[in-house]
């Protein structure tokens, strides 16, 4: 595997999480009594740049799927004025 900043061979292993499903994959109502699918989430530094990355096992169109969160109508005025807001 190599970084993708600076393309140099990643070697060492930041942090081994052990396997995850994905995290903004949300499951359908037909899904929810199906096995659901993880995938292992192994962190890699690079000696040269320090970019921590996550290797890719799949590419992210075979992860998720077109059922993602949205916020309701209601709160949408509320996020565009939080967005709005500049700190001082």
């Amino acid at each position: 595997m190599t970084c993708r900043f600076c393309a140099k061979t990643l070697t060492r292993e930041f942090i081994d999480l052990v396997n995850a499903p994905p995290s903004n994959s949300f499951l359908t109502r037909e899904q929810l009594n199906e096995p659901e699918v993880y995938y292992p989430l192994k962190l890699f530094v690079c000696d040269s740049c320090f970019l921590v990355q996550i290797d890719e096992y799949k590419k992210s169109s075979e992860i998720f799927n077109s059922v993602m969160f949205t916020f309701p109508p209601f709160l949408q005025p509320g996020l565009r004025m939080q967005s709005n807001t500049q700190i001082r």
